[in-house]
């Protein structure tokens, strides 16, 4: 009998996953945006509540319709919330139906506002429904509110869709996108029409708009998986005869299930450690339905990998009002996957997102256990006890609290706003912190249990090196015991602008250590990645830095006595020919150093040079030395050589001889 349901509720679950894989569930696209200037006279005056400067719950930013008795006191207090969060309750000019199914007839009695900056766009139609709407531009963060138009139910109120860095990746990151704004998608529903208010003009704007297919046939396909998983999970779990340990790993919705084909990243996946969790919110719409979530996550997704062009999307797990966990950035949810979720944090943490907006509203119990379970879990997996508090390094970053390399010291379960110039994960969830850390407990983590995660080194080699000269860099690949891992391939990347390119390659020994080269003409910043004969990555490194000088050659004594006027003759050659040299004279008065001559000294096309110089006339202690310098070398000199000039007078300066 057990195994007839199981092999039906397998068979339902296959038929709808094969309507929802012919479907394709998700697409998005851009439309370019403009802002102009409005006249003065289309300036209305701002009711309480509209000024630019209140920054309300986004979680009416995307509830639109769904307002019942509860959820209306809930953006009642948003509104009077002054916090980077959204406000997009409806404007409607027609009565509508609530979740409760009451009609609000009070929206037919409200006016849409005006634009509450003096540029603003022509509403712009989207062509289909949307339901996921974010802004990007180019330059210096602006002030920028969006609203939509969702069909006959008429325009939303106006949203601050502000630039947000503070979720993103690192500064050193591969994955950022140097001179552009991007804001915090929004999720509208079902909008028709888009327009857009700025303090300024835009440069470069564009609206990316995602929109989401699973209504219908699709919703119906996906809800009947959901409750043939749930079937047969709980099945299972009556015939096991046992229990899920506290610390077990909990039941999470793999990226098979709500990304499936249609959010693939971009890259491989990096890893770094976990020393200590981050709690966000998504600032999205708090009354999504069960069948709606995965729909959010994927919208999410699609977001920030085809407008941000991150990676994945930014979050390690999500986690929905119902209790249910999604593994978020790919990579594995055992290992310590670098995600782009706290600026400056991504690679010692990860970032645990709860789904929806909690400024004034707090999470739901179902939602804060779950959160719980995953954080028992996942921090002593990797050797990481789940109290106390933890001392993280800066990465640095412009919405950073703390510049980079400074030691912060924070909670083990943190709030992002801890860290990052945010108000994220809001009032109400920063408030539950507490109770999540006392479900968490204190667990410290089990030598056995801790994840294998191999590591890879990067040694530092010595530095300056010479141009033209091989530059050398080792390391090890091992497991977590220490044993070498052979065979893998390395690969060592050097950063040319916000991007990484290979460098050099090269291939572990049987112990692990490894060894790579190349000829050096520049100062790079280098890291190394590993990948494993299972195709699964290892790194990156920690990135260092290559100082690469000039290679310079002068024929100079230590010391030398001479008359005034004698005639001195100097030879050398550089490296770059590119490079022109300098010699530098300097007096000697008391302790300070005066400098009397620069000559910038020509070279022949192989970069030698021969110069004739004469003493000066003024007697006393100089000291002389030749110097170089270029775009991408670092600053090199000789030693330095001291000059005495005896039985002089006169103040000539060392001068070309002839």
């Amino acid at each position: 009998m057990l195994a007839a349901f199981t092999g039906t509720a397998f068979a339902v679950a296959a038929v709808a996953g094969l309507v929802l894989a012919g479907r394709g569930r998700v697409h998005d696209f851009e439309l370019p945006v403009s802002t102009r200037a409005l006249p003065a006279a289309g300036q209305a005056k701002r009711a309480p509540g509209d000024e630019p400067n209140d920054r309300a719950a986004h979680a009416a930013a995307s509830r639109h319709l769904h307002l019942d008795g509860e959820d209306r006191r809930e953006v009642a207090g948003a509104k009077r919330a002054r916090d980077y969060s959204f406000r997009l309750a409806l404007e409607r000019t027609a009565a509508t139906r609530t979740l409760s199914g009451q009609e609000d007839h009070d929206a037919a009695r409200r006016e849409p506002a005006p634009p509450p900056q003096r540029f603003a766009s022509d509403p712009l139609p989207t062509g289909e429904r949307v339901d996921l709407v974010g802004v990007r531009w180019q330059g210096r963060p602006r002030a920028v509110w969006l609203r939509a138009r969702l069909g006959e139910r008429g325009w939303t109120r106006w949203a601050r869709v502000d630039a947000e860095e503070s979720e993103g990746p690192d500064p050193q990151a591969s994955e950022v996108v140097r001179n552009t704004q991007h804001s915090l998608p929004v999720w509208v529903g079902g909008a028709d029409a888009v327009q857009v208010s700025s303090d300024r003009p835009l440069r470069a704007a564009r609206l990316h708009l995602v929109v989401v297919r699973s209504r219908g046939i699709a919703a119906l396909a996906s809800a009947v998986v959901e409750r043939a998983g749930a079937a047969v999970a709980a099945v299972g779990r009556l015939f096991s005869g046992g229990t899920a340990h506290a610390d077990a790993q909990p039941q999470i919705v793999p990226r098979e299930e709500w990304a499936r084909d249609e959010c693939k990243p971009r890259k491989p996946p990096e890893y770094g450690t976990v020393k200590g969790a981050v709690i966000h919110h998504t600032v999205s719409l708090n009354d999504y339905s069960r069948t709606e979530a995965p729909d959010v996550v994927l919208a999410i997704c699609q977001y920030h990998v085809n407008s941000n062009k991150w990676n994945d999307i930014g979050y390690n797990f999500l986690v929905d009002r119902y209790g249910r966990i999604y593994e978020g950035r790919a990579g594995g949810i055992d290992k310590a996957v670098v995600g782009a979720h706290a600026q400056g944090y991504n690679s010692q943490t990860t970032g645990i997102a709860q789904l929806g907006t909690f400024t004034t509203t707090p999470q739901t119990d179902a939602a804060l256990r779950a959160t719980a379970a995953l954080i028992r879990w996942k921090l002593p997996l990797h050797g990481a006890p789940t109290f106390g508090s933890v001392t993280l390094t800066s990465a640095g970053g412009s919405e950073n609290r703390y510049p980079a390399g400074t030691p912060v010291t924070v909670e083990r379960i943190t709030g992002h706003r801890d860290l990052d110039k945010t108000s994220c994960p809001g009032d109400a969830l920063d408030a539950q912190l507490a109770r999540l850390r006392e479900l968490v407990g204190r667990i410290a983590p089990d030598p056995t249990q801790v994840a294998a995660q191999p590591t890879l080194t990067l040694d530092r080699p010595r530095s300056p090196l010479a141009f033209g000269r091989t530059a050398t860099v080792t390391g090890r690949l091992a497991t977590a015991n220490g044993t070498g891992i052979g065979q893998a391939r390395v690969v060592v990347e050097y950063r040319r602008g916000s991007r990484w390119r290979a460098l050099a390659r090269a291939v572990t020994a049987s112990d692990g250590s490894w060894r790579a080269s190349w000829r050096a003409t520049r100062s790079l910043t280098v890291r190394a990645r590993a990948s494993l004969a299972n195709g699964e990555g290892v790194g990156p490194t920690t990135p260092i830095a290559l100082r690469v000088r000039a290679r310079l050659t002068v024929a100079l004594p230590r010391s030398r006595v001479l008359y005034p006027g004698t005639v001195l003759r100097l030879r050398g050659s550089i490296a770059p020919t590119s490079v022109r040299p300098r010699l530098v004279l300097l007096e000697a008065r008391g302790s300070r150093r005066v400098r009397r001559t620069v000559l910038a000294l020509r070279t022949s096309r192989r970069g030698r040079f021969a110069v004739a110089l004469r003493a000066p006339r003024r007697s006393g202690r100089y000291v002389l030395y030749v110097s170089a310098s270029a775009a991408g070398l670092a600053w090199t000199r000789t030693p330095l050589t001291t000059l005495t000039v005896v039985r002089g007078g006169g103040g000539g300066t060392l001068a070309p001889a002839g």
